[in-house]
């Protein structure tokens, strides 16, 4: 049995299992490692995120 965690994306709280979680940070890092150095790269992250958040 996983444990759950309370994540916040976007402004918005889930509760996510911990296998879950683990996947979105490495999708998360991988995307903000594919944009680091571009300019507005901190606004398309912020883009991505409230994206992943509707899609919750």
């Amino acid at each position: 049995m996983n444990k759950t965690i309370n994540i916040n994306l976007a402004g918005l709280f889930f509760h996510i299992d911990e296998d879950a979680f683990n996947k979105l940070q490495k999708y998360l890092a991988a995307v903000r490692r594919s944009f680091s150095g571009m300019q507005g790269s901190e606004e398309i992250m912020a883009d991505i995120e409230s994206r992943v958040a509707e899609l919750f």
